[in-house]
């Protein structure tokens, strides 16, 4: 390789990570984790890259064309930043102690967050509930994306890949309603909903405009509770509906013979 006058990149030591032992550290004080932002598992693949295509650069003969001074600068700055913010595993030892801190935290900021209907149809006071929701858990929710992005890299959370875009999301364990949900009376975003025959029901019944006539006019109650009958209930009542309406039909004249 051709020289080009530049040091090469210096090697780090690893972070270092939780205080061995119980779940406090040596000086007695509890477990906790920096709240400064950890990259996500995609943003890491991306710096990644950039140092590769920057060390090519660097490594690269002298005809290739390119700044290497400044590409030594910017891979110095980018490598260190990498460094400082990409998520290391935990040792052996520390993994139960960051499980615990994880779930103390979580049902911490789970604990009054607006769910997710309030979130969607913002009901009034939902604004205020969220805000005060987030002011109040911010260095809570910082310091547990940190250390869910820590456990994934060390390989103890089930069912999240090695580029999941859910590893640190809030999202997953919003609740949904519950006894502290706002009232929905009066939403800024209204709602419908949507009853549909359960799974293996087979096609919906529905009602043709002849049918709906004649059943409001024979029986109106009936008419009224179709609804909430079932699917195959409907079915009987429209297949009797259907006799009753064929009979009402005029019979066709008989053939006059020549």
């Amino acid at each position: 390789m051709e020289q080009t006058g530049l040091a090469p990149p210096k090697v780090r030591a690893p972070i270092p990570t939780v205080q061995q032992g119980d779940a406090s550290s040596k000086n007695g004080r509890p477990y906790r984790e920096t709240q400064t932002q950890l990259f996500r598992p995609q943003q890491v693949r991306a710096f990644r890259q950039d140092l590769n295509r920057l060390q090519a650069l660097m490594d690269a003969p002298s005809y290739v064309g390119g700044d290497r001074a400044q590409a030594h600068k910017d891979y110095m700055r980018m490598d260190a930043q990498v460094e400082a913010q990409t998520p290391h595993a935990y040792g052996a030892d520390e993994v139960d102690i960051a499980l615990k801190r994880e779930l103390v935290l979580r049902e911490q900021f789970t604990a009054g967050m607006p769910t997710a209907a309030e979130m969607r149809r913002t009901p009034a006071g939902a604004i205020d509930k969220h805000t005060s929701w987030e002011q109040r858990n911010k260095p809570a929710i910082l310091e547990w994306k940190n250390i869910r992005r820590r456990l994934h890299a060390s390989g103890a959370l089930d069912g999240f890949p090695e580029y999941s875009t859910d590893v640190a999301n809030v999202e997953v364990y919003r609740p949904t309603g519950g006894s502290g949900e706002l009232n929905m009376d009066n939403t800024l975003i209204p709602s419908q909903l949507h009853f549909l025959p359960p799974a293996g029901a087979g096609q919906a019944v529905v009602m043709s405009e002849d049918q709906e006539a004649f059943l409001q006019t024979m029986d109106p109650k009936l008419f009224g509770r179709m609804a909430l009958l079932t699917n195959e209930q409907r079915k009987l009542v429209l297949s009797t509906v259907d006799e009753m309406l064929s009979e009402q039909l005029p019979k066709d004249p008989p053939k006059v013979k020549k």
